[in-house]
């Protein structure tokens, strides 16, 4: 039920429940996913790919798109990173901090417009939706370390919410474009995924339309929506020519280390045999109880979920390379399923007048969704960053070092002989600039240390060579220690005494970067969702952030691919352009509306 049914409550106080779920569920979701680092100032962001969605953002805020190091040919999250970067002025580790909580809160946030408007759900229901989804594993476990993975499930969630908007004949189609061509800018694979889920809810539309009185032609917007996806599609493959690099590879996956132990660590948080069971019986219940709103809906959920087993199935039995575990967590739908689910028969007693019946179904959503919750939230403070604090404290010692030498200098950093350590740890704790700078040599020091440096000085007679303790230990004796675990063997001595920036943060900061990232979606975003679908305010809010950000994407790589820079004010400037275009759309448009009424009017 959307905040303008004739039925139920009033008016005023229907509007008011709309706008406690969406207060609730973004408190919520914002608790779940920055408490962590509240309650730990000096937690390190978790993940193995964290480091390296850190760096890549770093590298095109300091010097550019076109300095986009790897993954050229998905430049939306540090675009985007980047443009949040200079508008809150955080370092970027509290950026990866903040992130989950930011992306989680905006993806319940577009569930609360997909339940409100797209299914008419109830207020509680659409809020037990989105902290079940949001809050769920599926969701956190994704936030552990796939930053542009978590950014593309919240361009699926509104996508979805605003197929059914427009398979009900009213706007959203150009928003669609929008969501799909930032998605395909984000993680193009999975870009996929999003246009497979229009396509079925279109076809879905065309085979079981869903009768209205007002409309002689149920299946126009169902043909529209269908029109509205490959047109979308189409330029969202072309939108990748604005990429700094085009995709080589369908799937490109390494599998450093031991896949079968990341399987093993990743998938049972899932509890797929439970959720997978749960989302079955919810969706009978929907087919049982839902009426012909809730049940058109189904294929879409049934499809998204099914991408869960599909994943098994792909690894196991076709042996395909696509961890099981990437494709269990964009299966967004079996947590809704499972809500949905347990929400119909409650919906279908209270519709039938059973309150004290309805009141007792209502258990069965207090418990699904707290179930969700528990386990979603266990998964997430239980991951593990995968660079521990005292590491992550000699990096940044050697970026600062880093800071006081001229720009371009080179430094060694001398690894055990035949070892291979990646670069995390760097790639975290430091600049861009200074991590592209560092390069992590395996060195023979059986001839001692002098002849190592020798051979360093014989390539690049201007680098420095420092140990850093977490990666090899200098003789005793050997160097001048300028930081804990930091020892310089080779090099020009600290400019000053070395004083790196803190890692902990305090908890007022990041509650800071977070109030202002996720203002700056909901700003960037509203004029362009009220422009565009012409929802019930309470719908635009739920939907603004996702808009936001996908305008975001775009417009900040377009200036990106012009020139523009996104330090010093470029940022700001990115982000108030896309948003004052997107009030400017929503002026002209109702300009126009009015004079479109004088018109009728006068004739």
């Amino acid at each position: 039920m959307s905040p303008g049914a004739a039925d139920g409550p009033s008016r005023r106080l229907r509007t008011l429940a709309w706008w406690l779920v969406v207060v609730v569920a973004t408190a919520g979701l914002v608790a779940i996913y920055l408490g962590p680092f509240l309650r730990d100032p000096g937690r390190v962001p978790s993940g193995l790919d964290t480091p390296g969605y850190v760096w890549r953002a770093g590298s095109v805020y300091e010097a550019g798109i076109d300095a986009l190091p790897a993954f050229r040919d998905r430049p939306g999250h540090p675009v985007l990173v980047s443009v949040l970067r200079d508008v809150t002025g955080a370092s970027p580790m509290d950026l990866a901090r903040v992130w989950p909580a930011v992306i989680a809160a905006s993806i319940g946030l577009a569930v609360v417009a997909l339940a409100g408007s797209g299914l008419r759900e109830r207020p509680l229901v659409a809020g037990a939706v989105a902290l079940g989804v949001a809050g769920s594993a599926f969701v956190a476990l994704t936030a552990v370390g796939y930053a542009a993975n978590l950014l593309v499930d919240l361009f699926v969630v509104a996508a979805v919410a605003l197929a059914f908007r427009v398979v009900d004949g009213r706007a959203g189609a150009v928003a669609i474009g929008m969501l799909v061509v930032a998605g395909s800018l984000t993680h193009w694979l999975f870009a996929v995924l999003l246009i497979v889920l229009l396509l079925v809810v279109a076809v879905a539309s065309l085979v079981w339309p869903v009768v209205d009185e007002r409309d002689d032609d149920p299946r126009r917007g169902a043909r529209r929506l269908l029109v509205t996806t490959g047109v979308a599609a189409a330029v969202g493959g072309l939108a990748l020519l604005l990429a700094p690099g085009l995709p080589t590879a369908f799937v490109q996956q390494t599998f450093e280390g031991d896949v079968d132990r990341r399987i093993a660590k990743r998938l049972p948080p899932h509890a797929l045999p439970a959720s997978l069971a749960a989302a079955a019986a919810g969706a009978v219940a929907i087919a049982a109880f839902g009426g012909p709103r809730r049940r058109r809906i189904l294929p879409t959920l049934v499809a998204w979920s099914a991408m869960a087993p599909a994943g098994l199935l792909a690894w196991y039995g076709l042996h395909l390379r696509v961890p099981p575990y990437r494709t269990a967590a964009v299966a967004l739908a079996i947590p809704a399923l499972i809500v949905l689910g347990a929400a119909a028969p409650a919906s279908w007693l209270l519709d039938r007048g059973r309150v004290v019946a309805a009141a007792v179904a209502a258990v069965l959503v207090i418990g699904a969704t707290a179930w969700l919750l528990r386990v979603g939230t266990q998964a997430w403070e239980r991951a593990q960053p995968a660079v521990d604090r005292t590491a992550l404290g000699q990096v940044v010692a050697l970026d600062a070092y880093l800071d006081g030498l001229p720009p371009g200098t080179s430094v060694v950093v001398p690894l055990p002989k035949g070892a291979f350590r990646p670069p995390r740890i760097l790639r975290l704790g430091m600049a861009a600039r200074h991590a592209d700078a560092v390069s992590l040599v395996a060195a023979d020091l059986s001839g001692g240390t002098d002849a190592f440096v020798r051979d360093v000085l014989s390539r690049d007679a201007d680098a420095a060579v420092v140990f850093l303790d977490v990666y090899r230990r200098p003789e005793v004796g050997v160097g001048d220690p300028f930081a804990p675990g930091v020892t310089l063997v080779h090099g020009p001595p600290p400019a000053g005494s070395i004083a790196p920036e803190p890692i902990r943060t305090e908890p007022a900061e990041l509650l800071r970067v977070t109030t202002i990232a996720l203002a700056l979606l909901l700003v960037s975003g509203i004029g362009w969702t009220l422009a565009l679908t012409r929802p019930p305010i309470v719908d635009a809010v739920g939907l603004a952030p996702a808009i936001g950000a996908a305008s975001l994407v775009i417009v900040g790589l377009v200036a990106g691919r012009l020139g523009a820079s996104y330090a010093d004010g470029g940022g700001v400037a990115i982000a108030a352009a896309t948003a004052a275009a997107g009030w400017l759309v929503w002026l002209l448009g109702r300009s126009r509306a009015r004079r479109g009424d004088v018109a009728q009017e006068t004739g």
